[in-house]
């Protein structure tokens, strides 16, 4: 699943308080993107994700953008991401 916005405030125009407390810009925080990862959630899943996610995001930016390496077991890829 996929969303703008924290879990917490579905449907808010607030940001995110995690977002606020990293210190993001206003400009990060309306182009945040939240996506929740199930039990079942394979690394594989992940990594196909990632891909179409930097493909659409470089075509809208209209640049080529490197992919980021995805670890092989999902609960390492939600403690690499940023």
């Amino acid at each position: 699943m996929a969303s703008t916005g924290s879990a917490c405030h579905t449907g808010a125009d607030e940001p995110s308080h995690v977002l606020i407390a990293i210190g993001a810009s206003p400009a990060a925080m309306r182009g945040a993107v939240r996506f929740s990862l199930g039990h079942g959630t394979t690394a594989q899943e992940i990594e196909r994700a990632l891909e179409l996610i930097g493909a659409a995001a470089a075509r809208f930016r209209g640049t080529a953008m490197t992919p980021r390496p995805v670890a092989a077991d999902p609960a390492d890829a939600r403690r690499a991401t940023p």
